[in-house]
């Protein structure tokens, strides 16, 4: 379980959210948000993009990077720190999401739950 204030952000780290594999690249390791996504935020990509960048590519932030919703990542972006949890400011306790963490070219995947506190 992590922590976030209601309004906040929480950068996903290697630390917090790691998988590995034998012969398998961080880039081919994908996390896949199913059926239970977060109630009271959202994951997000931060990325640098232009600011003349169309909008409906996310959210622009001032420091220059855009928030784009997610329900897909690999651990490369973990590893790049792109990742991000999102909460939306509405009170409340604790938020979670289920996700799929699978090899690219393989079927074989693992089911997992991501718990945030938010109290």
């Amino acid at each position: 379980m992590v922590w976030v204030p209601e309004g906040g952000m929480l950068q996903i780290t290697n630390r917090i959210l790691q998988a590995e594999a034998p012969g398998a690249s961080a880039s081919e390791i994908i996390y896949k948000i199913t059926q239970d996504h977060p109630q009271f935020g959202e994951v997000v990509l931060l990325v640098s993009m232009p600011a003349d960048s169309p909008a409906d590519k996310g959210q622009h932030l001032p420091d220059g990077r855009t928030a784009t919703p997610t329900s897909t990542f690999t651990q490369q972006d973990i590893n790049e720190g792109i990742v991000w949890y999102r909460h939306s400011g509405v009170p409340a306790q604790s938020d979670s999401f289920r996700f799929q963490e699978y090899l690219y070219k393989q079927s074989r995947s693992i089911a997992k739950r991501f718990i945030i506190d938010n109290g």
